[in-house]
């Protein structure tokens, strides 16, 4: 069964059966043998339905936001994260404490490979000499080492105060079959501030931008 072009009618035209039997029962009797028949891939009684591999889809890209209240702790002296119930992190005021961050997102995704595109850090910080001074998307190697797919080492907010937002990492790196982190490295504060919050930093979040 052939399908055939919808005809245009004319005012007046006189509607034959084989008209008829063409453009009515033969075009609906060919979208029919379509929707019944499994070698297209179009069979919907489900039964014996045609898979469509993950592989023939084209890339799609996605945007995932990770709350700075994700905060699972800090180093040095087990100080521990401080959430805020406002919805971010604050860090404590002191130099090279590290702010570590939940990273949620899989490494395959419907059978393939996970890329990060983008990455974006929005945060504050105080005049008196407190910022980040590097981000970094560290991987956890399993084997008591880590090693950082992303290592961003510009100051954020060095100098000034107030909100800011900085593109930590912008390109393509395939996320490994290993568990990940965010780390925050603060800056400033001196060496022995006893860990104490001020409010000096705060980590709003981060916005991924990955693709498959």
């Amino acid at each position: 069964m052939a399908y055939t072009t919808p005809r245009t009618w004319s005012t007046g035209e006189l509607v034959t059966a084989a008209m008829l039997n063409t453009q009515v029962s033969g075009n609906v009797a060919y979208l029919k043998d379509a929707i019944d028949n499994t070698a297209t891939g179009h069979d919907h009684d489900g039964v014996d339905s045609k898979q469509i591999a993950w592989g023939s889809l084209p890339s799609a890209t996605f945007v995932t936001w990770i709350s700075g209240a994700q905060a699972v702790s800090m180093s040095y002296e087990g100080t521990a994260g401080r959430p805020h119930p406002n919805g971010y992190a604050e860090g404590p005021s002191n130099d090279a404490y590290e702010m570590l961050f939940a990273f949620p997102l899989p490494q395959q995704w419907a059978g393939r490979s996970v890329t990060i595109t983008g990455i974006e850090m929005y945060c504050y910080t105080s005049a008196n000499d407190y910022y980040f001074d590097a981000v970094y998307l560290r991987r956890s190697d399993l084997d008591g080492t880590y090693t950082d797919d992303v290592s961003y080492t510009t100051d954020i907010g060095n100098g000034s105060s107030g909100d800011t937002q900085a593109t930590i990492h912008s390109g393509a790196v395939v996320l490994a079959d290993y568990p990940y982190m965010l780390v925050v490295k603060c800056a400033g504060g001196g060496a022995s501030g006893g860990g104490a919050y001020g409010g000096n930093y705060r980590v709003y979040g981060f916005k991924v931008t990955w693709t498959i």
